[in-house]
């Protein structure tokens, strides 16, 4: 972004920039989901109990949309919604049974959601335009400001970034928890900060 706010400054800038890895870094659908499941597995592991010990054995695969409709979600749903007809009548734990169609509900819709990119389409995302910034930093420069999707190492940003990024802030969304409290921050003038740490020595 910087590298791009340099030759909007010097006018000298295409239209559009886009920032992507798909075609020199590429992280493709099987891939992210062999990560996702080693980064569960890594957080199971920290964890004690036999809820733990049995999800550290159960791992996400890569499937047609044949398969997930007969083996995952929908037909999971379908057999909920059977088993809440049948015990209607019956006394016992319904709310259990309906919290359990709903999350598999959400599941389903996030699916729908997102299945233009997962499963319909090859994606690739092409970043010429910012490559060609890239390519006319001088060699001091190159460091600090390049493009270079080949630094990015997919394995250390999916597992210790994105997926416990995910477990915060939005697992608990779609699963209906209260996120994390965190404490409100402390804004302060750049110069009054700096000047109460000369005053106070620290």
């Amino acid at each position: 972004m910087t590298l791009i706010a340099a030759a909007v400054i010097e006018r000298r800038n295409d239209a559009v920039y886009q920032l992507a890895t798909s075609v020199t870094n590429p992280c493709d659908m099987r891939r992210s989901i062999e990560l996702t499941s080693l980064a569960h597995r890594k957080h199971y592991r920290a964890q004690e109990g036999i809820e733990y010990w049995l999800r550290l054995r159960l791992d996400a695969i890569p499937v047609s949309k044949e398969r997930y409709n007969r083996m995952s979600a929908p037909a999971q749903r379908a057999i909920v919604r059977a088993i809440q007809i049948v015990a209607a009548p019956l006394p016992g734990r319904k709310a259990a049974l309906a919290k359990a169609e709903r999350s598999l509900e959400r599941v389903e819709k996030l699916i729908e959601l997102f299945e233009p990119f997962i499963l319909l389409n090859e994606h690739d995302f092409v970043a010429e335009n910012v490559e060609k910034l890239s390519y006319t930093l001088v060699p001091e420069e190159r460091d600090q400001f390049s493009y270079n999707t080949g630094s990015l190492d997919w394995y250390e940003y999916w597992i210790n970034i994105h997926i416990p990024a995910l477990r915060r802030w939005t697992y608990p969304l779609i699963e209906g928890r209260p996120l994390e409290a965190r404490p409100p921050r402390q804004l302060q003038p750049g110069n009054g900060a700096v000047a109460e740490e000369a005053k106070t020595g620290t």
